[in-house]
């Protein structure tokens, strides 16, 4: 899409990937494939061509269920639920109820040297929106409700966390409706239904809610 949000150029898809974020590091666009635990690497000057791909796993079934990713430098944070991968990740009955130790990551792989460096913070709960914001990492831990700044928990939702966004001391989140409430209900106390954005001062750590009339929301971006 050009600034004004109109469609400049798109590409159909020969099979089902189940696409989740996006990244744009120069002239290429790097989109996660869920679906096979990858990240195609498309070319934008040459028709969106798929050039390359960065897999997290050899099957080509979700075991890792990979959703976001940050670029910074020749650095690529990426967010997953398993690490290393499971079987019938999603499951509900397999990876949501009454986990002591969750298996998700924020791991940091690099572009130049085509390898994962490492993980940067492990046993997370369903992480997504991974950011990198003034040297600090950023990222929501979904289904704890939380977002973290590197170790730090540094806001605490009442319903399922997706969609982050900072600006200088505000902060963005993105709330969507909650699903399994009774297992939910087991470790929280009070759940609210709505989808929406909270705006929140870091510094002052007051918060607004502006309720969206969706279901979900998977990123958000200020422009």
């Amino acid at each position: 899409m050009d600034e004004n949000l109109k469609v400049i150029k798109n590409k159909a898809l020969s099979t089902e990937l189940d696409l989740h974020g996006i990244a744009i590091d120069n002239d290429k666009a790097y989109i996660i494939e869920t679906k096979t635990n990858s990240i195609g690497v498309y070319n934008l000057e040459n028709n969106l061509e798929r050039m390359d791909e960065i897999r997290f796993s050899s099957e080509n079934d979700d075991v890792c269920h990979v959703n976001d990713l940050y670029i910074v430098n020749d650095k690529l944070y990426v967010s997953m639920f398993s690490n290393p991968p499971r079987k019938n990740l999603l499951s509900f009955t397999s990876y949501f109820p009454n986990k002591t130790i969750p298996k998700g990551v924020i791991l940091e792989y690099s572009l130049q040297e085509r390898k994962v460096v490492k993980i940067c913070y492990d046993k997370l709960l369903q992480p997504h929106s991974v950011l990198h914001y003034v040297d600090k990492i950023y990222y929501c831990v979904s289904g704890e409700f939380l977002v973290k700044r590197n170790e730090e928990d540094i806001f605490k939702c009442l319903g399922y966390t997706r969609g982050l966004a900072v600006r200088n001391q505000t902060m963005f989140i993105g709330q969507s409706e909650s699903r399994q409430i009774p297992v939910l209900l087991k470790k929280h106390t009070n759940i609210l239904l709505d989808c929406g954005i909270y705006v929140h001062d870091i510094s002052t750590k007051l918060s607004s809610f502006i309720h969206i009339p969706s279901e979900e929301i998977y990123g958000i971006l200020v422009v």
